[in-house]
């Protein structure tokens, strides 16, 4: 079958009688009508706007015989049309044949966007602002520069490479191209890691980070500490975002167990009263309006994509003054 576009207008452009035209729809030839019953949709679109897309139909002797458009002239009937606007064509059968295969394909229809979309794009793009600062921090360091200067360059490449590990893995997680490589990890050696990784965060910011655990010790959890470190990371994110440089202001890493026995990681602060779209919406991947924009927008939405990964739930509520954002994640260690 030859259906490309240019096939087709060489057959459009073959001998036509008089063009486009009403036809009394008793001369047309259309064995097999579809049942009307099936086709009501169609028949009330008619009703209301008429029969917007002609039908093709080739002249045989006194008549016409359909080519296409078998429902529009089924459902043309059922509404009551007497006549119907016809494109005819004087083509033999072979052409008729290949014209009525070329007019049902239809363009590739282009898939519905992700709901994840927004945030994809958006871990790509904060990636690769991450390796430009790690390029340049790199560059800065490999200059001649004083013993202070390298420190501060070190913990900024240190930082930064932190942040697009994070990043990597976070559009990994909302593309689906990541899945948990389950071990039994200690639970108070996640909080710590991450605590680790925020420390220059932290300086920068003037914020101070406190852990609460109230589970002993050498509690542990089954899950991918690479993916749940960069998940509680997310939410660190996103509540530094919502202080927004608010001096004095306290974050607390909690770490409980629910009333089921499942795991809980909590990031708390109780500073500011939250708006009530950052509840709704938080963990909204199309919220990119969102305070702290993209780099909040990713950490969220990949939490949430973490936990559910691990069987979990991720939740935000507002207290006061305060918010907190939690990941359950069932205890199975």
């Amino acid at each position: 079958m030859r259906a490309d576009a240019h096939y087709v207008e060489q057959l459009a452009s073959r001998p036509q009688i008089e063009g486009g035209q009403s036809l009394d729809v008793n001369l047309i030839d259309a064995p097999d009508l579809p049942d009307a019953t099936s086709l009501e949709p169609l028949i009330q679109s008619i009703r209301r706007h008429g029969l917007l897309q002609p039908l093709l139909v080739r002249p045989r002797d006194e008549r016409y015989r359909l080519i296409a458009g078998r429902k529009r002239l089924a459902a043309a009937i059922a509404a009551g049309m007497r006549e119907v606007p016809c494109l005819c064509h004087d083509v033999d059968g072979d052409d008729a044949r290949r014209l009525a295969e070329a007019t049902n394909v239809r363009p590739a229809v282009p898939p519905a966007p992700s709901p994840l979309a927004d945030a994809t794009q958006s871990a790509g793009a904060l990636l690769t602002r991450a390796l430009d600062a790690l390029t340049t921090c790199s560059t800065m360091l490999s200059a001649r520069t004083s013993e202070l200067s390298r420190d501060v360059m070190t913990e900024l490449i240190r930082a930064e490479a932190w942040r697009a590990s994070c990043l990597l893995g976070a559009g990994q997680l909302i593309r689906g191209e990541a899945v948990p490589k389950r071990a039994s990890v200690q639970v108070t050696t996640l909080v710590e890691r991450v605590l680790y990784h925020f420390r220059l965060e932290q300086r920068f910011r003037g914020v101070e980070l406190e852990t609460s655990n109230d589970l002993p010790e050498q509690t542990r959890v089954l899950a991918d500490d690479q993916i749940l470190c960069q998940a509680i990371s997310g939410l660190l994110t996103a509540t530094l975002a919502l202080l927004d440089g608010l001096p004095g202001s306290r974050i607390t890493i909690g770490v409980a167990r629910d009333a089921g026995g499942d795991v809980v990681f909590a990031v708390s602060q109780n500073c500011i009263s939250p708006p009530e779209m950052w509840m709704t919406r938080a963990f909204d991947p199309t919220w990119t309006a969102r305070p702290g924009g993209a780099l909040a927008l990713v950490g969220m939405v990949a939490a949430k994509v973490a936990a559910e990964a691990h069987g979990g739930n991720a939740t935000v509520v507002g207290h006061g003054r305060g918010s907190r954002i939690a990941l359950t994640i069932p205890s199975r260690a």
